[in-house]
């Protein structure tokens, strides 16, 4: 991505349970650094988790759906869907 002309612009997303553990801030300030001369987003959907794992260190939206049979209307994915269709404001 970071050398891709074809990334200019691009909304990446992460889809994961949030296991796993993004803390190494060298990888974290390159991420950053390549949305910026991208103009890229990141966006991340953690299902059946209640941490995002690091990952909003490097997303513009982190959405947390714990538990699919009682959603709150602040976990719905609807607010998901709805920041992946706004179109992003450079």
């Amino acid at each position: 991505m970071k050398n891709e002309k074809a990334f200019e612009g691009a909304d990446l997303l992460f889809l994961t349970d949030g296991v796993s553990e993004l803390s190494e801030r060298p990888l974290i300030r390159e991420w950053n650094e390549i949305k910026a001369e991208r103009k890229a987003r990141i966006l991340s959907l953690i299902i059946g988790n209640y941490d995002a794992g690091g990952l909003e260190q490097v997303s513009d939206h982190t959405y947390l759906i714990r538990n699919a049979e009682n959603w709150e209307i602040g976990e719905s994915p609807a607010s998901f869907v709805k920041a992946i269709s706004k179109p992003f404001r450079f």
